[in-house]
């Protein structure tokens, strides 16, 4: 939203009941540019959320990780990320009272984005970070458990080939502590991402889009 400023967005969240009738609704951000992508309630009954802040944290954009109790009220917020740009799309609660998030990051060395992975403790202390990706840009939109444990991230992944390079649907599975068991790419040799995931009892289903 841009109604707490003119100029730069800030999260806006908003709770209603089963009708769409709005309950309450917040805005939380500082002097620049705040999004949240996701949102999820945790165990207390409040809410986390995750995107990226250019008001707070060390570098140009920082992952955004702020946890709000059930009338809406900050309980916590925190920053992750290096001197560039670094965004969380995508997040869990885990069993541990923890939370996972995915999106991207431009490595601490320099270089184009890659899927970023971090998990915090149930107060927002990381406990660990990883990134994947190769010479080309990744990006990790999607996010859910997978099937016999580990995680599914689901985004984007720059190939290339005598003729260029492209954007291909993403797909990686990764153990409980973010080690990568596999990944793999889909669609066409014109560009494909992964948007959105859910898991079914024989895999996975995913959406996004192709230029075909």
């Amino acid at each position: 939203t841009k109604s707490k400023d003119a100029y730069d967005h800030d999260v806006y969240v908003v709770r209603t009941d089963g009708k769409g009738a709005p309950l309450w609704e917040k805005v939380f951000g500082g002097a620049r540019c705040d999004y949240a992508w996701s949102v999820q309630q945790t165990k207390d009954g409040g809410f986390i959320l995750a995107g990226g802040t250019e008001s707070y944290g060390v570098g140009i954009y920082d992952v955004y990780l702020v946890r709000i109790d059930s009338a809406g009220e900050i309980i916590w917020e925190k920053t992750y990320g290096g001197a560039a740009s670094d965004c969380g799309y995508s997040l869990l609660q885990l069993a541990d009272g923890g939370f996972l998030i995915a999106g991207n990051t431009e490595p601490f060395g320099g270089g184009n984005p890659d899927v970023y992975l971090l998990k915090t403790d149930s107060d927002g202390s990381m406990v660990w970070q990883k990134t994947y990706g190769g010479a080309g840009s990744e990006y990790g939109w999607s996010l859910l458990e997978a099937s016999g444990g580990g995680y599914i991230i689901a985004g984007e992944k720059e190939v290339s080939s005598d003729a260029g390079g492209w954007l291909a649907a993403y797909l990686a599975r990764v153990d409980g502590e973010g080690n990568l068991i596999w990944e793999k790419t889909y669609g066409g040799a014109r560009g494909s991402s992964f948007y959105g995931a859910c898991r079914v009892a024989d895999g996975y289903v995913l959406t996004g889009k192709i230029e075909s």
